[in-house]
């Protein structure tokens, strides 16, 4: 809700009005005029947020540019892991944002039935990193090739995925993207940013040790490792009811999600919470 200032055509990119951009800037205009939007230095921000978020944002954006071949390198190392079909930017620099709290956040692709193999080789070595590194390689999300529509459809998810920055295996992110059309309910017009993305071949190394497991040992060893995680993680949050523990760690045979503290939920029941401030103190009712 504008505690972020956001340019009109980033703004545009949200809209689902079916209208021009020229005509959306002027509707921009006129929430301006009547108080409902505040506007400085080009950026468009709610009426009741702080000017100083603009300096925060720039200073953001700068650092989010200089963090972007950080950002390659270590999409690139994910790459050479077996099984890893393609690698994209997600979290706040897939956002264009970057700060002393951010991290680097990598959406991953793996080979069909071998998940959980291709996550344990990644956490394995990110427990090897220097703690100033593991905040450049933190792998939350994986997802196999051929089950790639996502279940939960909301705002949050459609968000994550609209923003996402392919690295990695454009051929993969094209793939994902065709497979969840029903985002642009809800982001319709923003084209993704694809100026980052190369196509790397696998390594030597790598193709050994996919050919090694691509049979029954493999698929037991990937069951194995589906088993013992799910263990290690309940055993870690047994406060976690069966519906939370869903949300914040799904764990299943096609898809890896890690997000501790019910990060989404959060986000989800603030937006709620903004909406419902910004209805109370502008008389105005937000669809």
């Amino acid at each position: 809700m504008f505690e972020y200032p956001l340019r009109p055509e980033e703004l545009y990119a949200h809209q689902g009005l079916g209208i021009s951009e020229d005509a959306f800037h002027q509707m921009l205009e006129d929430m301006v005029d009547k108080k409902l939007l505040s506007k400085k230095e080009g950026f468009y921000f709610s009426p009741f947020a702080r000017h100083e978020n603009i300096v925060r944002r720039k200073k953001g954006n700068v650092n989010a540019l200089e963090m972007m071949p950080t950002a390659i390198k270590w999409g690139k190392r994910i790459f050479r892991f077996p099984f890893v079909r393609s690698v994209s930017l997600s979290g706040s620099l897939s956002k264009n944002y970057f700060d002393e709290h951010s991290d680097i956040d990598f959406f991953v692709v793996t080979k069909s039935g071998r998940l959980w193999i291709c996550r344990t080789l990644l956490i394995l070595y990110w427990k090897s990193l220097s703690l100033k590194n593991k905040k450049y390689f933190c792998t939350n999300y994986f997802i196999d090739e051929t089950v790639l529509e996502m279940e939960e459809k909301n705002h949050f998810t459609a968000t994550e995925l609209s923003y996402l920055v392919p690295l990695i295996n454009a051929a993969g992110f094209n793939n994902l993207m065709t497979h969840n059309t029903w985002v642009k309910s809800y982001i319709n017009n923003r084209a993704p940013v694809l100026s980052y993305t190369i196509n790397v071949q696998p390594g030597i190394v790598k193709k050994a040790i996919e050919a090694l497991l691509q049979n029954p040992i493999g698929d037991m060893l990937d069951n194995f490792l589906l088993k013992k995680t799910i263990e290690r993680w309940r055993r870690k949050y047994p406060e976690l009811a069966a519906e939370d523990f869903e949300l914040q760690f799904r764990s299943r045979k096609n898809v890896c999600k890690r997000h501790t503290k019910g990060f989404q939920n959060k986000v989800l029941q603030q937006l709620e919470t903004l909406r419902a401030d910004y209805e109370t103190r502008t008389g105005v009712k937000l669809s």
